[in-house]
């Protein structure tokens, strides 16, 4: 990039300008003291969607680099419209103290945000990364979402029913490889301005790799039992390979198998008419069934009651099972307040393990994993005398998991410290007992002075000297003094 009107003779600039060209397609927050600062274009850019001051760099210069900045403590907040907005944000992060560096600190690009990947997002709102392949004269298309891990996969469809899928669908980004849309179809990508469209070398992932891709993922040779064609596995290996490269991760442990746009079971609605129904917002601010009916009391029944919406029931014998379900839990207002209460302590499980499986969780996600996983047996106890055949298959269910996960929640509740830090950086994570060497070495940190002192008391009493003396300075660190007699 190095656009001629910018400062480039400083050393702090050049660094600058060097991450920016690693990641020329995203704005880029590089970390100065307790401000991401935003440049040049980017800064520009950054400065009309978020509604903050545009300054410049070197104003007495005759073209000063424009400028704009938030403070680092709040700029996931900044982050997320600017991805609401249908950006890419890189993070230039300091990976060295700065009182502890000798001159420039070393930065370097940490993490990268699009509208779809992203691990941190909270609430029940589904974001889709998806990609479209050709196949003869239709089209295949591939959505993940990689923050939980949900992957669908549509038959091979016509330009008008595509289109359709793509408004339908909680789309935020497309990754495509380059010249290979028909202008039509190109056209009509390019008018959904929220959406990121992502251009990607023809050579990025070859047929051989987007098998070994998934292979690996899903521990399985043979794929033909959820992927009919060598189109749908280059398709779904492509949305994984570019989350796992992206992130810098090695995988995404938390994969579902790969659902079908239309399943069988399922009804299929047509054009636009979740919307036309008002079965589900149109805008942030418009009525409709769901927001009526969505009495969930997490963030994981609120997807799945949205995934209720979209896709209705069909299979009488399924409709009629959930019916009973509903009625037999309706029946007994005691029990359902009490299930009620208990979900509304489970965090969102499906990202939390999304960010585990990814290495991104934090300590308050290991707690909250640990809390939520709690819930398991109160619930499969207050559902245990239930007659419906569908809650008793949600009893079994529960009951089998939790057989293999109660030792992980014991081992969490019982040596995770409340409230957990924001970052396993800062430390102070375990309970006292966990570990000895722990133990030991947080003893030190904390009541250092008195172990040195009682350092020099044992030590006078083994050698018999009592002018001996521990003590420090910067050239040996700490040692122990006794005069040349002894």
């Amino acid at each position: 990039m190095n656009p001629a009107n910018s400062d480039q003779t400083t050393p702090l600039m050049q660094q600058y300008w060097s991450l920016k060209s690693t990641a020329p397609d995203s704005l880029l927050f590089f970390r100065m003291g307790d401000f991401y600062e935003l440049f040049d274009q980017d800064a520009t850019e950054a400065s009309k969607i978020l509604g903050i001051t545009l300054t410049t760099r070197d104003k007495n210069k005759p073209n000063p680099t424009p400028m704009a900045g938030v403070p680092h403590h709040s700029a996931k907040s900044y982050i997320q419209r600017l991805l609401k907005a249908g950006k890419k944000v890189a993070i230039g992060e300091q990976l060295e103290s700065p009182t502890a560096s000798k001159g420039l600190v070393k930065r370097g690009i940490v993490r990268t945000f699009t509208p779809a990947v992203q691990f941190e997002n909270e609430g029940s709102e589904t974001s889709f990364l998806a990609t479209i392949s050709p196949i003869s004269d239709k089209w295949i298309l591939a959505c993940l979402d990689p923050s939980t891990g949900e992957s669908r996969i549509s038959p091979p469809l016509p330009l008008e029913q595509l289109q359709i899928e793509i408004i339908t669908l909680p789309i935020v980004h497309f990754i495509l490889k380059e010249n290979e849309l028909k202008k039509p179809l190109e056209n009509f990508l390019n008018e959904k301005d929220t959406i990121l469209i992502e251009k990607l070398p023809t050579n990025f992932l070859s047929q051989s790799l987007a098998l070994k891709t998934l292979q690996d993922h899903y521990h399985a040779n043979d794929l033909s039992a959820f992927l009919k064609s060598p189109t749908e596995i280059q398709s779904l290996g492509t949305l994984v390979y570019y989350v796992i490269s992206s992130q810098k991760i090695t995988k995404l442990a938390h994969l579902k198998t790969p659902v079908s746009l239309y399943e069988p079971k399922d009804l299929t609605l047509g054009p636009k008419t979740a919307q036309h129904l008002d079965l589900i917002p149109h805008t942030e601010d418009s009525p409709s069934l769901f927001q009526f009916m969505n009495k969930t009391r997490s963030s994981l029944g609120s997807r799945k009651l949205k995934q209720w919406f979209l896709s209705p029931l069909k299979d009488t014998k399924k409709i009629t099972q959930r019916q009973n379900a509903i009625q037999s839990l309706g029946n007994n207002h005691s029990i359902l307040d009490k299930i009620s209460q208990k979900l509304s302590t489970l965090y969102d499980l499906e990202r939390i393990l999304g960010r585990v499986n990814t290495g991104l969780a934090s300590p308050r996600d290991i707690l909250a994993l640990g809390q939520s996983l709690k819930t398991i047996p109160e619930v499969k106890f207050l559902i245990e005398k239930n007659s419906s055949n569908l809650i008793s298959k949600i009893h079994s269910d529960l009951k089998l998991a939790y057989s293999n996960l109660d030792k992980i929640s014991l081992e969490i509740n019982q040596n995770i410290k409340e409230p957990p830090p924001s970052h396993s950086r800062d430390g102070g994570i375990f309970k006292r007992g966990y570990n000895k060497k722990l133990d030991h070495l947080l003893g030190l940190t904390e009541g250092g002075e008195k172990w040195l002192i009682d350092l020099e008391k044992t030590e006078k009493e083994k050698t018999g000297i009592t002018t001996l003396k521990v003590k420090y300075n910067r050239v040996f660190g700490y040692y122990i003094e006794v005069t040349k007699s002894h």
